[in-house]
């Protein structure tokens, strides 16, 4: 089956997959939503050195991003850095304070 055809909707159960379409869209714009929906990929298939890749561009764009800020502070904390991974978070739940439920509603705590 060509990878395009999971392109869509179901993307995301099929990671993988999901990975390689979002990696497509962003090599083509420099909107936020793609780069942090490839982060948030990254992060539950348990890549998280391209899962924060992924955040920091999302980042460079608008630095104020919540939804990455939070994503790229978990990623940290599951590498074991986590002095990073809270200075993060902190700041994520204070622009978002319902980030953390967000994240749930995805599957990442």
């Amino acid at each position: 089956m060509p990878t395009e055809a999971y392109c869509g909707g179901e993307a995301f159960g099929r990671k993988r997959i999901a990975s390689s379409c979002y990696g497509k869209a962003v090599g083509h714009l420099t909107r936020i939503n793609p780069l942090d929906s490839r982060g948030l990929i990254y992060l539950k298939l348990g890549d998280y050195d391209q899962a924060i890749a992924s955040y920091d561009e999302t980042l460079k764009l608008d630095p104020k991003y919540a939804d990455s800020l939070y994503g790229r502070g978990i990623a940290k904390l599951r590498k074991g850095d986590t002095s990073d991974g809270n200075a993060d978070i902190a700041p994520a739940k204070a622009i978002k304070p319902e980030v953390a439920e967000d994240f749930a509603g995805y599957g990442v705590k």
